[in-house]
C-alpha cells in the first residue's frame, strides 16, 4: 500500500479455536483467509488481516490502515509473482459487535479486497480494541 507505506508478507490462515479468523502473531505478517476468495478471483471478498500492534512488538504496519485515502492503490502480489491491483473505495471504523460478517466474508458477490485490523478505544480490562478498521478496495 504505497500511499501509507505498508508492505507486509501474507500467509494463509483459517479459523482459530475461538471460531474467529486466525491472525499471525507476528505483527509484520498479514493473514489471508484461505477459505474465502483469492486475490484476483472474479467473485467474492479476499480478506486480509493483521494486528494493529502488540505489547511486545510495538506498532504494526496495519496501524496505518486507518490513514488510507480514498482512491489509494493496493497491490497484492501472489506467490506466482502476479500483481493484483485494487483501489480503495472506503475506510471505516466498525464496532466489533456490528461487524457485517456476511459482507466481509462474502464468497459470491462482486470481487473486492477487504483489509481488517483493530481500532477504536483500547480496553485495558479485556486487552482488546472496541472496533475494527476495515478498508474495502475494488479491482483496478
Amino acid at each position: 500500500m504505497p500511499s501509507v507505506q505498508i508492505d507486509i508478507s501474507i500467509q494463509p490462515v483459517g479459523v482459530g479455536d475461538d471460531g474467529e479468523m486466525a491472525i499471525p502473531k507476528d505483527i509484520t505478517i498479514g493473514g489471508w483467509y484461505q477459505y474465502g476468495s483469492s486475490p484476483g478471483s472474479p467473485v467474492g471478498s479476499t480478506v486480509i488481516t493483521a494486528h494493529v500492534d502488540a505489547f511486545d512488538q510495538g506498532l504494526g504496519p496495519f496501524a496505518y490502515l486507518k490513514e488510507m485515502p480514498a482512491d489509494a492503490e493496493v497491490i497484492v502480489t501472489t506467490a506466482d509473482g502476479v500483481d493484483h491491483r485494487y483501489v480503495v473505495a472506503s475506510v471505516q471504523n466498525v464496532e466489533k459487535k456490528q461487524l457485517p460478517l456476511d459482507q466481509v466474508f462474502d464468497r459470491a458477490g462482486a470481487p473486492r479486497l477487504v483489509l481488517i485490523t483493530c481500532g477504536g478505544q483500547f480496553d485495558q480490562n479485556v486487552l482488546n480494541y472496541s472496533d475494527n478498521v476495515i478498508a474495502i478496495a475494488n479491482p483496478a
